[in-house]
């Protein structure tokens, strides 16, 4: 949070509309509970404001951190991942990954970050979060929203965590109608 707020300091930007996808998305839950005269909306896409659970958590640990995409159960999605994302998760997991110990750690953090949950009915900037329907077949993203002052949920429909993030084509335009809705205009839309 505090990259952002110097981010924004460095540019001269008193506030801005954020969005962030998976943990961009979590970070912004905490940026806007705690800096809401910086926001004027929140797009979270793939994001989750609750700790993970046991689950999540053990498959990451079970999981081959090398492998990256390359393996990736493309079906999960909705989309074919493309060539470019496999091969660039693959070199990035490599680098950061060669101590698997801090995997783990990392993976094993996120049972016990609180994330903003218990901040969500204070958040009054307006707020949509969005998630691929196969990403969250239970659609725990609509409780999220009943607590928030102004929010509300979409789900692309038969994406996955992935697809909805590269299926770009479905995701900006509901993002553009919502902005527009507040009151909020963009030139770089």
């Amino acid at each position: 949070m505090s990259d952002v707020v110097a981010v924004l300091d460095a540019l001269h930007i008193q506030k801005a509309a954020y969005w962030g996808w998976s943990a961009g998305g979590a970070v912004g839950f905490a940026f806007v509970a705690r800096h809401p005269e910086r926001v004027v909306a929140f797009v979270a896409l793939g994001a989750d404001s609750k700790p993970y659970h046991e689950l999540s958590v053990q498959r990451l640990r079970d999981a081959d951190p090398l492998k990256g995409l390359q393996d990736f159960d493309e079906s999960d999605e909705g989309v074919a991942v493309p060539p470019w994302l496999k091969e660039m998760s693959g070199s990035n997991l490599e680098t950061y990954l060669r101590d698997y110990e801090a995997y783990t750690s990392d993976a094993s953090a996120w049972l016990t970050w609180r994330g903003e949950w218990d901040s969500l009915p204070r958040i009054q900037s307006p707020t949509l979060i969005m998630c691929g329907s196969k990403e969250d077949p239970d659609r725990e993203p609509e409780a999220d929203a009943r607590r928030l002052q102004n929010g509300r949920a979409i789900f692309l429909e038969g994406l996955g965590h992935i697809g909805a993030f590269l299926r770009s084509d479905l995701s900006i335009p509901v993002v553009k109608a919502f902005l527009r809705e507040i009151g909020v205009e963009s030139e770089s839309f």
